[in-house]
């Protein structure tokens, strides 16, 4: 099973551990990498909710997916066959030119997902029906698919035994309508990779297309879409499963079949969606009332908005949109007995064709022992209850015990706590100390010396301006002195040329003097500003 589809790279990447901060299960490691922190990726932790590459604003985390492949396989003639997520009406102004762009590329048949998602609806409210089913968590999202299969197994056997809607779209064009072209995904999501790879879904859908890189690979090719036909897709319409990529679309759906009867739980949010299932899984072991159906997303906007899309439509528009559809809907089919959908899927299909299995992968999973932990803590001079649970976000854990943890099982590194790094630099702060005071003595005898230094300068100025006047007297009495003073000429003309060595001599030890003073107020500057800072961080 695919695990290793967010990357990191390691040139961009600052250690600033807001990455380690937004994932929601410490999938996140960091190691000082040439004396500077790096973070990197866990794939046992990582559950693919993309929370990393959303919060990181340096362009160090990124993932993969299958649209090179996709189109390079087209270009060599393989049969392929897409099914297109709800997304794809969001994200592209007008998605009817992309099925011709796609079809003039080689795509066989194009699909909508959701007539997917309607079987997914028949085949959830059949199961709770035919095997009494007092509670499900909805498997739609593969981040939480994940999340449970790593970090919360024992609510595995609450997880709907039911692929999801684009693996009911799948199972239906292969064992219904005998269509045994390689199948691909266009997607809003990264972590349909890790579903698609999973041997529980058989690997009949070969290639996950992101939108957010189906885009990057138009514009790296020039392609643009107005210059292509619109086409429409290959399937017979949907029912009301066209909702289930925004949030509460499969509540929709339920209500709309049941009357409205039907408890159904709404949970959008990676972090509301941990919260949430850590409730769940005390209410289920403690028989509690639960609901009939949790309809839970990794994406606070929906599928729409997923992680495989440059999130650029706003919730409004989806929403806006969507409506328009489902009222043109509701228009044709004001009551479930209207649609006869469910009864000819009742007719059509085979439950036990669409039924999913999860793998335990917990095994997978690290951590700490107690004693480990504690021996972290003496470590980073953590030895009181308080010094504990200081629970700063510097590390990006927000908890001192997540972060000791990390550091026990390798993840981590010492030197991203504060705390542990302002004990260090205390511990240094006399040795400090001692340097500054040792550096302005220095500076002091520098001073001095010259002080000493301007002094003689002085004199020699003096002496210059002295010299100057002997060579002017001596000039005066040798011209008097005619033919006899030519010899006393020659005396006063290297009394002049010494006089004006001797001043440009003290006009540039001046100069010199006036940089080095200069230079010396700046290191003493300089030397309170290192103090300062040093405080500061000390307090």
């Amino acid at each position: 099973m695919c695990s290793d589809i967010i990357t990191t790279d390691e040139k961009l990447c600052r250690g600033c551990n807001k990455c380690v901060f937004a994932c929601p299960v410490h999938a996140n490691s960091a190691r000082y990498v040439n004396e500077q922190n790096k973070i990197f990726i866990d794939p046992d932790r990582c559950i693919q909710c993309g929370s990393c590459n959303q919060i990181c604003d340096h362009g160090a985390r990124d993932y993969v997916d299958d649209t090179d492949l996709f189109f390079s396989r087209l270009k060599r003639g393989d049969k392929i066959s897409v099914i297109v997520a709800p997304a794809a009406r969001t994200n592209f102004p007008d998605y009817k030119r992309l099925l011709g762009f796609l079809h003039k590329s080689g795509v066989r048949l194009i699909y909508d997902v959701s007539f997917g998602a309607d079987i997914t609806t028949w085949a959830y409210l059949k199961t709770i029906q035919d095997k009494k089913i007092a509670t499900m968590i909805a498997q739609l999202c593969p981040a939480i698919v994940s999340y449970i299969q790593k970090h919360k197994t024992s609510l595995i056997p609450y997880l709907a035994p039911i692929q999801s809607p684009a693996m009911c779209a799948a199972i239906y064009l292969r064992k219904y309508k005998n269509i045994g072209d390689d199948l691909a995904f266009l997607s809003p999501c990264i972590g349909k990779k890790i579903e698609f790879t999973d041997p529980n879904t058989f690997g009949y859908i070969k290639y996950n297309v992101t939108i957010s890189k189906l885009k990057k690979y138009l514009q790296d090719n020039h392609i643009n879409l107005m210059n292509y036909h619109s086409d429409e897709f290959d399937d017979k319409p949907c029912d009301l499963g066209f909702t289930f990529s925004r949030p509460g679309g499969l509540r929709e759906n339920v209500e709309y079949y049941t009357g409205g009867t039907a408890w159904v739980k709404q949970v959008e949010g990676i972090q509301e969606a941990v919260e949430y299932l850590e409730q769940y899984e005390k209410r289920v072991h403690r028989k509690h009332q639960t609901p009939l159906l949790v309809d839970i997303l990794n994406c606070s906007n929906g599928c729409n908005v997923g992680t495989g899309t440059n999130q650029e439509a706003q919730a409004d528009d989806i929403d806006y949109k969507t409506n328009q559809q489902k009222a043109r809907f509701m228009k044709e089919k004001p009551a479930a007995q209207d649609s006869m959908l469910f009864s000819e899927f009742d007719q059509m299909f085979s439950l036990k064709d669409f039924l999913r299995n999860y793998t335990d992968c917990s095994k997978q999973v690290q951590n700490a022992s107690p004693q480990e932990i504690e021996n972290v803590f003496l470590q980073l001079g953590k030895t009181t209850p308080e010094s504990r649970n200081i629970n700063c976000f510097s590390c990006g854990y927000g908890g001192c015990h997540e972060f000791a943890n990390a550091i026990a099982i390798g993840n981590n590194d010492m030197r991203n706590c504060i705390n542990y790094s302002r004990q260090k630099l205390r511990s240094g702060k006399d040795e400090f100390d001692t340097i500054f005071q040792s550096l302005n003595t220095r500076v002091a005898q520098i001073d001095s010396k010259l002080e000493t230094i301007k002094a003689s300068s002085s004199n020699l100025n003096k002496i210059s301006s002295q010299t100057k006047i002997i060579s002017l007297n001596a000039s005066i009495e040798s011209a008097r002195a005619g033919e006899a003073g030519k010899a006393f000429s020659v005396v006063a003309y290297e009394i002049k040329d010494l006089a004006e060595k001797s001043e440009k001599i003290v006009e540039a030890n001046v100069a010199s003097q006036n940089q080095i003073l200069c230079d010396i107020r700046d290191f003493e500057a300089t030397i309170q500003d290192i103090k300062q800072k040093i405080d500061g961080v000390l307090q």
